[in-house]
């Protein structure tokens, strides 16, 4: 990192180690300061300012993204990225824009929904915003690390699956584009009912009288006409077969009630036979058998008989129900038959002899009526259009989330957590319900080493080979003496930072005295209130002046071009 301050005449070049790197010193000499022009270069913004800072500083980071060595350059809004060579590879003096510079040379691609839900590319803060730990609110229960990401929409929890690999990115692409075409899809529902309700009154003050004379108002009343009479004839063949099948059920139903009267009328005959005084023997009159005459024969007898009456009574209801559904079903044919009768008569009457007042009023009528159908036909279409691309975006949606790797990747977090909270002195808890974008809102002494639990879970999991993690994003932990950490539990976070976490990772961490814990490299601030020193102004000046100079040469003639474009 390098920081020069052309009106102090101060500049600073620090080196850090790929590994880990303890930023040590006092109160007020640049820690904080420091870490924040890192994320300040890139283009987020931490949370708090920065008092007495120069804000013209020019700041150059060089970092190295997949093998290449590549230069960022920032002062006030302006930005840049040089590569090893110091040719300028892209530029812009505005953070929105930067932002889509930025997402595309990281190959960023996480789109989240921004407040007025539209689709909007996910800034360097978004990038940045699970791998720091920031002094200033970052320690507390809440995401509160950069400022401007109010703009969007519960960014935390996307950005965080999507660092997790819950989901993979491209399940955020096609989340967004689905979330724009169901709106889409909502406003043309909106437009179609302000169309419905603007038609009913038009045709409620301009009638339409006879045919159409113009010949597209003729061809929209034909085809309407023609349209309505098809339906008309589709609803008449839906009744008719509707009136067969009811018919044939209820001759049925007669049958039946026919079959049980007989029966039940029989049953009658016997059981007054067998009501009189007592047989010495019961011989039936068909077979010749002959049968002994008991009281429970007589019952059984007699509840077969209540049996057929039941029965009966059902039959009747079934044929009372199915008779009134019949003739509803004729008296709605019937009337559907005038209705097509009526509509045929008009679409005879272009035959007939028309009024002068009756072709004025049909002309106005026929451009409204060809207005209204073009309208509607567009919006249809349109809105067809959208509902089968929500439809493919929703079906790319489920193949993407994938049960088996979203369990596998908690069942990881989860673990790692339970790890961490263990190393840091925390009592044990039940983790199984927790979720990867869970932040823990702890509050005391607990409270942030339960929170650097949680960010070392996140880490591991980043970082998993198993899950294919697209970035390997070093971490900022910005002072961890934090809600009065004791003797015990702050030596134990600074232990656990220092041998708990990615070995991989490129780890910063601040801290107001050397530890005795295994760091690569210290870098120590001893200057109250001057992160900068005069000392190191020449050299710095020497390497990074040039580079400013390309930086606005190239924004120069940008706006000059734009000023060009206007002007043509």
């Amino acid at each position: 990192m390098q920081l020069l301050s052309e009106r102090e005449k101060k500049a600073r070049t620090l080196q850090f180690h790929p590994n880990r790197n303890l930023i040590l010193g006092l109160n007020h000499v640049g820690k904080s300061t420091l870490t924040k022009q890192i994320f300040e270069t890139l283009g987020a913004a931490p949370m708090g300012k920065l008092e007495g800072w120069d804000n013209a500083t020019i700041a150059l980071l060089t970092a190295i993204v997949d093998d290449k060595e590549f230069y960022f350059m920032k002062q006030f809004s302006n930005r840049a990225i040089f590569n090893s060579q110091g040719e300028l590879v892209a530029s812009t003096g505005r953070l929105g824009e930067w932002a889509k510079i930025f997402g595309k040379f990281m190959d960023f691609n996480l789109v989240l929904s921004d407040k007025s839900e539209k689709i909007a590319q996910a800034d360097t803060a978004c990038m940045f915003l699970p791998f720091y730990i920031n002094q200033d609110g970052g320690w507390s229960g809440i995401w509160h690390t950069f400022s401007g990401l109010s703009r969007f929409r519960n960014p935390a929890k996307g950005i965080v699956e999507y660092f997790s690999q819950v989901v993979p990115p491209q399940f955020y692409v096609a989340k967004a584009e689905f979330e724009t075409e169901q709106r889409a899809v909502q406003s043309i529902d909106g437009d179609i009912r302000i169309l419905n309700r603007t038609r009913e009154r038009l045709s409620k003050s301009l009638e339409v009288v006879g045919p159409q004379l113009t010949p597209e108002g003729f061809e929209a009343e034909i085809s309407d006409l023609v349209r309505q009479l098809t339906v008309l004839n589709a609803q008449q063949e839906s009744y008719r077969a509707e009136s067969v099948s009811l018919q044939e059920s209820l001759a049925s139903a007669d049958h039946q009630i026919a079959i049980t009267t007989d029966a039940l009328k029989k049953y009658k005959e016997d059981f007054a036979y067998l009501v009189q005084p007592s047989h010495d023997e019961l011989i039936c009159p068909t077979c010749g058998a002959q049968h002994e005459e008991s009281f429970l024969s007589t019952l059984s007898f007699a509840e077969d008989a209540r049996a057929l009456a039941e029965m009966l009574l059902r039959l009747q209801e079934t044929r009372t129900n199915l008779s009134l559904r019949v003739n509803q079903c004729l008296a709605k044919r019937e009337l559907l038959g005038k209705e097509y009768t009526d509509l045929q008569a008009v679409l005879e009457t272009r035959r007939g002899e028309l009024k002068f007042s009756d072709v004025i009023k049909s002309m106005g009528s026929g451009v409204a009526r060809i207005a209204f159908d073009q309208e509607d036909r567009d919006l249809e279409k349109s809105r067809s259009g959208h509902l089968t691309r929500s439809h493919e975006f929703e079906q790319q949606m489920k193949v993407l989330r994938n049960p088996k790797r979203r369990k596998a990747i908690k069942a990881a977090f989860q673990e790692h957590y339970q790890t961490a909270r263990t190393k840091l002195n925390l009592n044990p808890k039940d983790v199984s319900k927790l979720q990867v974008s869970s932040r823990p809102d702890i509050s005391g002494s607990g409270g942030p080493r339960e929170v650097l639990a949680y960010y070392a879970a996140l880490w591991w999991v980043s970082r998993s080979p198993e899950f294919g993690s697209p970035f390997s994003v070093p971490i900022i932990v910005d002072c961890p003496a934090q809600s009065g950490q004791d003797a015990v539990n702050l030596p134990a976070m600074l232990h656990f930072i220092s041998t708990g976490l990615p070995p991989d990772a490129q780890v910063f961490v601040t801290y107001e005295a050397d530890v005795a814990e295994k760091f690569d490299a210290r870098i120590s601030l001893t200057v109250p209130y001057s992160l900068l020193l005069e000392s190191e102004y020449a050299e710095n000046a020497e390497f990074l002046l040039p580079k400013l100079q390309a930086l606005q040469k190239a924004l120069l003639e940008k706006s000059q071009a734009n000023r060009s474009l206007l002007n043509i």
